[in-house]
């Protein structure tokens, strides 16, 4: 999210909603959202459709889990738009309602490499596309360039020295919910 935040100001001229834990306000600030709103809070859909006077049509979900999905299509205006989501999303529950008017779509990171997907699992086994990866390879170097120019920074990180003989640590910071940085194991 920090990094979309931060290139959707710099490159497209949107202005930036975000919606975040409360305690990673500051930091998504940091990174250029105009607006921030506490994912849990029940009001933001409605909140976020009166600041954007019901014409928000373009969604990135990266967290793509029913609770999420809710939000998103909440937020989006009357009139629908696209909601592009990180994850297969799961069927809506009983009673959960997903609009029409809003076209949902999965974006797969491994697809920018050109080969295809060979992942069995519904949702997520994808040909291969020549023109996404050529798209991605465009994209890269206007990232590095951003990089270089000090204009577009990474995600905060934790790092955990030690090798592998930490990954039953590091799986239980996970399990306990770590947000805000990513966790990287130092292996040497």
């Amino acid at each position: 999210m920090y990094l979309l935040t931060r290139f959707g100001r710099l490159r497209s001229g949107y202005s930036t909603i975000a919606s975040c834990s409360p305690r990673s306000f500051d930091l998504v600030r940091s990174y250029g959202a105009d607006h921030i709103f506490d994912y849990a809070g029940p009001e933001t859909p409605s909140t976020i459709r009166k600041l954007t006077e019901g014409t928000l049509s373009l969604v990135l979900d990266c967290i793509s889990d029913h609770h999420s999905i809710t939000v998103c299509h909440g937020a989006i205006g009357r009139l629908g738009g696209r909601l592009a989501v990180l994850e297969v999303p799961p069927e809506p529950r009983p009673g959960e309602k997903r609009r029409k008017a809003i076209k949902q779509f999965f974006v797969d990171g491994h697809e920018i490499f050109g080969f295809g997907v060979p992942i069995d699992s519904p949702g997520y086994k994808r040909l291969p596309s020549p023109e996404k990866h050529e798209f991605a390879t465009k994209k890269a170097l206007e990232f590095q360039t951003l990089i270089d120019g000090s204009r577009l920074r990474a995600h905060p990180v934790e790092i955990i020295d030690g090798g592998l003989e930490q990954i039953p640590s590091a799986l239980k910071v996970l399990k306990a919910g770590v947000s805000g940085k990513k966790l990287v194991l130092h292996v040497s």
